[in-house]
């Protein structure tokens, strides 16, 4: 699993209620989860508090998709 799914599913969250948190559709935390697509860097504080990460995960999650 990627590093968003693998935090989304400890905080017992669904794809879709992740989606209403971030205010995305489901799909495209689908796509951010899988490294499909890159969020909008106004996205990127949204995904960084509903996903709980620290400055240092949301680096590396930045990293990982750049990478694929």
């Amino acid at each position: 699993d990627t590093m968003l799914k693998d935090k989304r599913q400890r905080l017992s969250l669904t794809t879709a209620e992740m989606a209403e948190i971030v205010g995305v559709s489901e799909a495209t935390i689908s796509y951010y989860e899988n490294y499909k697509r890159f969020p909008l860097l106004n996205k990127l504080t949204a995904i960084q508090e509903a996903y709980k990460l620290s400055d240092e995960e949301l680096l590396e999650y930045i990293k990982e998709c750049n990478d694929k």
